[in-house]
């Protein structure tokens, strides 16, 4: 098994189970209300989606009720939560957990956490793949030097995550003033924390063959 590929994998569909069960939690405070549209927001009034640092949580759903979105949305997200801790290493675990973030998105669960989800099973597809004779830009010495960062490119994504979430808390103006920085940062960190986890896997992979 590719190790740091599965933490990689299991860190993002975590944070991809908790991250649409916020939306849904929000989606049952509604109450048993009307939707009204495919696309709708997850936190509604008094929140405006303009000055608010996380837009009110926007989310799509083909169901038409605020209550009863959110608890399908919470029911999958603890279905992803335990699929990514139990069974995501499996032969088609990863395919069953691409299909569960699929539905995460129909039923209410916003746009980032399914996205994250996917990539998840992405990553996850490659766990038992055999990785020593792959050719390609992570098989030279860039890829040893990738190899050799890992695990703090993981670190530093779940931290970057609690810290980004905790100044949207407590200073969301703050957030809202930084703009796209914060994506652009959060995405930096989540790149490097795959590529080093291949790189490490491949890199003990071909040291043992």
């Amino acid at each position: 098994m590719n190790r740091a590929i599965r933490t990689v994998s299991t860190v993002l569909g975590l944070y991809a189970g908790l991250l649409g069960m916020a939306h849904g939690v929000f989606e049952v405070r509604q109450g048993s209300l009307p939707t009204g549209s495919i696309l709708i927001a997850a936190i509604g009034a008094p929140c405006q989606m303009e000055s608010a640092w996380h837009a009110c949580f926007p989310a799509m759903t083909l169901v038409p009720n605020f209550l009863l979105a959110g608890i399908l949305t919470l029911i999958i997200g603890v279905a992803i939560l335990v699929w990514v801790a139990a069974f995501l290493q499996h032969e088609r675990g990863w395919l069953v957990l691409i299909l569960l973030s699929i539905g995460f998105m129909l039923i209410g669960a916003g746009f980032t956490p399914p996205t994250l989800g996917v990539l998840a099973g992405a990553v996850g597809s490659q766990i038992n793949r055999p990785l020593a004779e792959r050719k390609g830009l992570l098989s030279d010495k860039f890829g040893l030097f990738l190899s050799e960062l890992w695990p703090w490119p993981l670190v530093v994504y779940v931290g970057w995550l609690i810290f980004q979430t905790s100044l949207g808390i407590f200073a969301g103006e703050v957030m809202l003033k930084l703009g796209m920085m914060p994506l652009l940062i959060t995405n930096t960190f989540l790149l490097l924390m795959i590529l080093t986890g291949f790189s490490v896997d491949r890199h003990l992979a071909q040291s043992a063959s």
